[in-house]
């Protein structure tokens, strides 16, 4: 038999299968049905050249709308967590005189708190004693500071007032 694929005569002492040609091993069969229908072969391919090119161009869509999407969440995000431009928004004189004097009092009330903590640390090591067997004074541990926390707050209340002072 002749491969019509690559033109071998097959020999009786072959090993490859009776369906498949030793030299190309592609089976006759195969070979035969694109041999008699090489046109729909080439329209199958064509056909899905035509997919493959219009798929793209909605993959590209599809990014592009995933990228806008991620941009609009991210500056929603970041305009909902930013509390001047939440105190931006059509807030009447009344509400910003009250806004400004519940942040004075929370101000207060804040650097009390870090003048007793202040005073309170200094009176500690104050009354730290001293050691019977040496005779040194005490060591002073602190181990869990809270005033740079408040101090944090009391300056974010600060720059808030400012902020609705300036807008008044």
């Amino acid at each position: 038999m002749k491969c019509p694929n690559c033109g071998y005569i097959r020999k009786p002492d072959d090993l490859c299968p009776e369906w498949q040609c030793p030299s190309c091993q592609m089976a006759y069969n195969k070979i035969a049905q694109r041999n008699i229908y090489p046109d729909a072969a080439r329209e199958t391919i064509r056909s899905n050249l035509i997919i493959t090119s219009n798929n793209q161009p909605s993959i590209l869509k599809a990014i592009v709308i995933a990228v806008l999407v991620c941009c609009f969440l991210y500056i929603g995000y970041s305009i909902a967590i930013n509390p001047s431009f939440l105190n931006n928004l059509a807030i009447s004189t009344q509400d910003t005189r009250e806004q400004i004097e519940n942040k004075k009092v929370e101000l207060q009330a804040y650097e009390d708190a870090l003048q007793k903590i202040e005073a309170d640390i200094a009176n500690a090591r104050a009354n730290v004693g001293i050691c019977p067997i040496t005779g040194q004074p005490n060591q002073f541990n602190l181990t869990q500071d809270p005033r740079p926390e408040l101090q944090s707050k009391i300056e974010k209340l600060r720059q808030e007032i400012r902020h609705l002072e300036n807008k008044s």
